[in-house]
């Protein structure tokens, strides 16, 4: 693969962003109760591959993940690249008013739900409840790259892999019937780029832990077969305390 920056510029996507126009309701803000609350709030479709915005750039409209996933990363020298993280739906970019500090990019089909900065930060003035609803999505955010933080300094490669699949599993949406189904629309090489781990160990530890009994990988994610024991390298279990996850066996 070539070196990022002599990749040929995506396109930016072209966003609805006509100051003052009456913005179309798009129906994806449910966790903030968007129209209830007033907030002119419209939705963005984002191909594949094509960058959201980029690090340097002032910071636009709130945006909100309402499918798909977002990667977030930094340039470094060489171009070499870190992915921070990797947003899925309910995730906010653009929370800081400060230049962004990531480029964003979708990983796959991306659809946005954004909303005029102005109007939130009104908002935040006059309703408490509002202001606590992004203080606790920025919390959760900044928890998150602590946690990855602990993963990258401390933990084995393996325990990473695991640490990333559980940690994903707490974000994702409920897949219908049961199966807890990780979507992994990401590349092996974005795995290993966020975790600082080489693309090969990323392949050869994810094929241990299906033979292991771990996870079933299928066409565009995994199978989380025994969640417990993914969790039980990470994540101590006190006694007399049960586990935060639970196994899920294939129906015979």
């Amino acid at each position: 693969m070539p070196p990022f920056e002599s990749l040929p510029p995506t396109p930016k996507p072209t966003l609805p962003s006509t100051p003052g126009a009456a913005a179309r309701p798009c129906g994806h803000c449910t966790w903030l109760d968007a129209s209830s609350r007033g907030l002119r709030h419209e939705a963005a479709s984002i191909p594949a591959g094509q960058i959201i915005f980029r690090e340097g750039e002032p910071c636009g409209r709130l945006a909100l993940v309402h499918s798909g996933m977002v990667r977030l990363f930094q340039t470094l020298s060489g171009g070499r690249r870190q992915i921070v993280s990797f947003a899925v739906p309910g995730d906010v970019l653009n929370l800081s008013a400060s230049p962004n500090e990531l480029s964003a990019e979708a990983v796959d089909a991306v659809t946005l739900c954004l909303l005029d900065r102005s109007d939130v930060e009104r908002l935040v003035a006059k309703d408490a409840d509002f202001g606590r609803r992004l203080l606790e999505r920025a919390s959760a955010d900044l928890s998150r790259l602590r946690r990855q933080l602990s993963w990258i300094g401390r933990q084995t490669a393996e325990e990473r892999i695991s640490s990333f699949l559980l940690d994903l599993h707490r974000r994702a949406e409920p897949l219908k019937d049961g199966v807890p189904m990780l979507a992994l629309p990401m590349s092996r090489q974005d795995i290993a780029d966020h975790l600082g781990l080489a693309i090969e160990t990323v392949s050869r530890i994810l094929g241990r832990l299906a033979a292991e009994g771990s996870l079933a990988i299928v066409p565009g994610g995994v199978i989380l077969l025994d969640i417990e024991r993914l969790g039980a390298a990470v994540i101590p279990v006190q006694p007399g305390k049960a586990p935060r996850y639970r196994s899920w066996k294939r129906p015979a």
